[in-house]
């Protein structure tokens, strides 16, 4: 009996599986965390889209590359390359 119980308690489903479960909850929660974290923050950014004029034009200049009146864009070697277009021409540069 005694040996049994030590098969058992030592076996795939034994004291083994049960720490790597335990373990694998752990990842699993902080995950979990994480991804609640970055929920939180996209609810925040939708509502400011939802209900701010100036945040919502930003991110329809940031999303198509165009500029405000009186902004410029400087394009460093870091660059994506993404053309940007201007209030006055339209047109990507």
């Amino acid at each position: 009996m005694c040996g049994f119980a030590v098969v058992q308690l030592a076996g795939d489903n034994g004291i083994p599986a049960l720490l790597a479960k335990r373990k694998q909850l752990r990842e699993l929660e902080e995950q979990n965390r994480v991804l609640e974290l970055g929920n939180q923050e996209l609810r925040k950014a939708n509502e400011g889209l939802k209900s701010n004029p100036d945040v919502q034009k930003r991110a329809v200049r940031e999303s198509l590359g165009f500029l405000s009146d009186g902004e410029e864009v400087f394009h460093t070697d870091g660059d994506s390359g993404k053309p940007v277009a201007t209030p006055e021409d339209g047109a990507a540069r």
